[in-house]
């Protein structure tokens, strides 16, 4: 990667997904947040994953948050300081919905590698913005691929939250560079349906934290199913504790950020079809 790669020039994806992208991108623009923070309050879906492209279509910044994340979310607003946000209502942040314009109509503005694409807040630690560019997030998402082998074929399920980290660029970015089908689980799924869904999914890409992992130990945990990470599998872990960043964290040339596991992992280029009761799948 040598930082001359936008992460949406990398992207193409399927039409129901992309023309939901630009719907949002084009109402973005009108309402003119080119530039500005938006706040991405949706849980886990298809309507996450396009709302998030169609903040990068924008050229806005995409500020992700759990919707339910209330003991942070009242930090990271005042740290973030959006311009609108999409999904869970909010005091005093305009909120953004109705996003039913014409995909034909949008037009793509002035995106570069070096354009400020992604504010993102760790789970835990303290309230501190990660600020990630377009070259950044194409870094991460491009050595995740090589990293795990991710290709078109591939079936991936997150475990992770897809607000940051691993669990944004391995459920998210890199599935949107493949084109790889992926499984994004809600926040409530047990170790055991994560398994479950491992094994019905045919998965051979999981990314999961250390408490899913850790299951593993139990008498009988794995009975029936085969985990990820066995026969020529890969697995992933999120590392039990967040970190916090600095206010900007994007190193030249586009690689990707420091510390990142595997290398990276964002991407992706699922097209969100039909659900299983709880997860939602993108494929």
């Amino acid at each position: 990667m040598t930082g001359t790669t936008s992460f949406v020039d990398l992207v193409e994806v399927r039409p129901g997904l992309g023309a939901r992208a630009r719907a949002v991108a084009g109402e973005l623009i009108r309402r003119g947040l080119t530039g500005h923070r938006v706040l991405v309050l949706l849980p886990p879906g298809a309507e996450y994953v396009a709302t998030l492209l169609g903040c990068f279509y924008a050229g806005a910044v995409a500020v992700p948050v759990h919707p339910h994340d209330s003991g942070r979310l009242a930090e990271i607003v005042d740290d973030a300081q959006p311009a609108a946000a999409i999904g869970l209502p909010l005091t005093n942040v305009r909120r953004l919905s109705g996003f039913d314009g014409d995909a034909r109509e949008w037009r793509h503005p002035d995106v570069g590698p070096d354009t400020l694409a992604l504010l993102q807040y760790a789970r835990s630690g303290p309230v501190q913005g990660v600020m990630l560019s377009q070259a950044n997030l194409a870094a991460a998402a491009t050595q995740l691929v090589r990293h795990v082998g991710m290709r078109a074929s591939t079936g991936v399920v997150s475990y992770l939250p897809p607000y940051s980290d691993l669990g944004l660029v391995g459920g998210v970015l890199a599935p949107l560079l493949t084109g790889a089908r992926v499984t994004l689980l809600p926040a409530d799924t047990t170790p055991g349906e994560w398994l479950r869904m491992v094994s019905l999914r045919r998965a051979a890409i999981s990314f999961a934290p250390d408490l899913a992992y850790a299951w593993h130990t139990i008498p009988g945990g794995l009975a029936g199913t085969r985990p990820a990470g066995q026969g020529g599998r890969h697995e992933a872990r999120e590392p039990r504790r967040g970190r916090a960043g600095h206010r900007d964290r994007r190193p030249p040339h586009g690689d990707a950020v420091p510390g990142r596991h595997g290398g990276g992992g964002l991407g992706g280029r699922p097209k969100c079809g039909g659900r299983l009761p709880g997860p939602a799948r993108c494929e």
